[in-house]
C-alpha cells in the first residue's frame, strides 16, 4: 500500500469510530431532552401517553467500539492517537496508563540484525494481556474505566477473553464496530483467542438482565430481534490475507452479516515482479551470490487435496512417501536440513513419527522449547553432528525469536509459510551458511568445506488450497499455474 496509507490508516479508522461514537452519545442526549419534554407534556394533559413516540437510540450497553491488538506497545499508539484525535480537555488517569503500557525498549539494543518488522512488533511494551476501558463525556476522555460503562474498549484478545470469563459481564454485547488491527500478529499468537470472542461474546444478548440499568423503551429493535450482525461493522487491517481473517470478517454470518457494508476487501495485486520470489532473486543477484552459473533452485511439489478436512492427511503421506525418501537418499549434502512448518500440529505429527517409526536422526525446536534445549540443538545442528543432520523449526518459533539458524544447507517447507517474507528468511540462512564458509575458505588455513548453491535442495509442498499464500510468494499469476496447472512440480531460481 502507499506510505500515506500505511502509515495513517489507524488515524483514519479511529476517526471513523470518533464519528460514531460522537453522533451516538449526541443522539442521546437530545433523545434525552425530548423525552423529557414528552414527559412534562404527559404530566400536564397536553399528549395522550398513548401518543408517546419511541426514542429507540441504545444497545444493552454502552460499549459500541471494540479495537484489537497484539500487544500494549500497539495499544499505546492507537489510544495516543485516538487523544490526539478527540482533543478532551482532560485526560484521566493517563500517568496511570503510561506506567503500564509504555516501556522504551528497543530491539536494536540488543540485536540490530533483526528485521525492521520483528522490531517493529517486538519495540516497547509486547505484554500481550490487557484490556482497556475508555469513556467519552462531554469534556473529558477516561482511561480505565469500566468496562459496561465504556464507549471503546482497546484489547487483545487473550486479555479480553480472560476478562469476560472473571467479570462474567457481557459488556460485548452492543458492539457496532469491531476492528481487528495487527491482525498478523493476532494469529500468530493464538486465533482461538479471537475466535472464542467473536462467536460466544460478540453482540451476544445478554442472559440475565437484573444486574442491567436498562431502559427497554430505549433499545433499538434490532438488537431486541438479535440482528446486529446486520447492521454491525467488522474490519480488519492485516499485512496479508488469510483464512481465518476472512472466516470472522467476511464469510459467517453469525458474526456479520452486514446489510449495506457487504463484502469490500482491499490487497495490492502481486505480480511477477514483485512477488517474494522476485524480489529474493534481485537481492542475490545484486550481493552476487547468484549470477548465470550459480543459481538457488527452488521446486515447488503439488499434492492433491480437494477439502480442508483430508488436506493435512494428504500432506503427510506426501511427505513420508515422497519427500522424506529425497531427503534421505538425493540430497547432495547430507547434513544441514532444515525443514520448517507452518503449522505446530503438523510438526508435532511429523517429530512423532521420526522418532517412533524411523531411524532418522533429527533435531527439533518450536516454540515451547527451553531455552537451553534451543541453544543445544542449534548448536548439535551447525556442526553437522551425525545425530542432528535435519532440524525441525516451527513458524512460530521463528516469528517470535527470528533466529539465525547456522549451518543450513537444504530447506524443505513442509507447508507454505503464511508470512511470505518468511520465506525469503529461512532460504537466506543457506545463503548466510554458504557466505560463511566462503569467508572461511579464503584464510589459507581452512580445509573445510564450500557451499554450491546450484546443489542445495529446496522443496515447497503446497495443494491447490494453498493458492493464497502462494500468491504473495511467487505471484498471482504464477500462483494460478501452479496450484490449476497439469505439472506437479515447478521449479523457479
Amino acid at each position: 500500500m502507499p506510505e500515506s496509507v500505511s502509515t495513517k490508516y489507524q488515524e483514519y479508522y479511529l476517526l471513523h469510530c470518533l464519528n460514531h461514537v460522537y453522533k451516538t452519545r449526541d443522539r442521546v442526549l437530545n433523545n434525552n431532552e425530548k423525552k423529557a419534554q414528552v414527559q412534562r407534556e404527559i404530566e400536564e394533559g397536553k399528549l395522550n401517553p398513548a401518543d408517546e413516540p419511541e426514542f429507540r437510540d441504545q444497545g444493552y450497553t454502552r460499549p459500541k467500539v471494540l479495537i484489537l491488538l497484539p500487544t500494549r506497545n500497539f495499544a499505546w499508539e492507537v489510544v495516543n492517537k485516538l487523544i490526539e484525535l478527540s482533543s478532551p480537555d482532560t485526560v484521566e488517569y493517563k500517568t496511570r496508563f503510561k506506567e503500564q503500557y509504555y516501556d522504551a525498549f528497543d530491539v536494536n539494543e540488543l540485536n540490530p540484525k533483526k528485521p525492521d518488522e520483528f522490531k517493529q512488533f517486538f519495540k516497547g511494551n509486547s505484554n500481550d494481556f490487557f484490556c482497556l476501558g475508555i469513556k467519552f463525556t462531554r469534556k473529558t476522555l477516561k482511561l480505565f474505566s469500566k468496562f459496561d460503562q465504556s464507549d471503546i474498549i482497546v484489547a487483545s484478545p487473550l486479555g479480553l477473553r480472560m476478562t469476560l470469563e472473571k467479570t462474567k459481564k457481557p459488556f460485548l454485547s452492543s458492539i457496532e464496530i469491531t476492528v481487528l488491527d495487527k491482525a498478523e500478529g493476532l494469529l500468530m499468537q493464538n486465533w482461538d483467542h479471537v475466535n472464542t470472542v467473536m462467536s460466544q461474546s460478540l453482540n451476544s444478548p445478554p442472559k440475565n438482565f437484573d444486574d442491567l440499568k436498562i431502559d427497554f423503551s430505549r433499545i433499538r429493535m434490532w438488537a431486541i430481534n438479535d440482528h446486529y450482525r446486520y447492521v454491525a461493522q467488522v474490519i480488519g487491517f492485516t499485512k496479508y490475507s488469510f483464512p481465518e481473517l476472512n472466516n470472522v470478517t467476511l464469510s459467517n454470518p453469525k458474526i456479520s452479516a452486514n446489510l449495506l457494508g457487504g463484502t469490500a476487501v482491499f490487497k495490492t495485486i502481486c505480480g511477477d515482479n514483485d512477488c517474494v520470489l522476485a524480489n529474493l532473486k534481485y537481492q542475490l543477484t545484486k550481493l552476487r551470490i547468484i549470477n548465470s552459473q550459480t543459481r538457488l533452485k527452488q521446486v515447488f511439489m503439488r499434492f492433491e487435496a480437494d477439502s480442508l478436512l483430508d488436506e493435512p492427511d494428504k500432506r503427510f503421506a506426501f511427505f513420508k512417501n515422497v519427500l522424506l525418501p529425497q531427503i534421505q537418499h538425493k540430497v547432495s549434502y547430507e547434513n544441514g536440513t532444515l525443514i520448517y512448518f507452518a503449522s505446530y500440529i503438523d510438526y508435532i505429527r511429523v517429530k512423532h513419527y521420526l522418532e517412533k517409526e524411523t531411524s532418522v536422526a533429527f533435531v527439533a525446536i518450536d516454540e515451547y522449547s527451553s531455552q537451553s534445549l534451543l541453544t543445544r540443538n542449534r548448536a548439535l545442528f551447525m556442526k553437522g553432528q551425525s545425530d542432528a543432520k535435519i532440524m525441525l523449526y516451527t513458524e512460530r518459533l521463528h516469528f517470535y525469536k527470528r533466529y539465525d539458524i547456522k549451518g543450513v544447507n537444504n530447506v524443505v517447507f513442509y507447508g507454505i509459510p503464511t508470512d511470505p517474507s518468511f520465506y525469503s528468511e529461512v532460504l537466506k540462512f543457506i545463503v548466510d551458511n554458504k557466505i560463511r564458509l566462503d569467508m572461511a575458505s579464503s584464510k589459507s588455513e581452512y580445509s573445510g568445506d564450500v557451499l554450491d548453491l546450484n546443489l542445495c535442495m529446496v522443496r515447497a509442498m503446497f495443494s491447490k488450497l494453498d493458492m493464497m499464500k502462494l500468491e504473495r510468494i511467487v505471484g498471482s499469476k504464477n500462483s494460478r499455474v501452479l496450484a490449476l496447472g497439469d505439472n506437479e512440480m515447478n521449479e523457479f531460481q
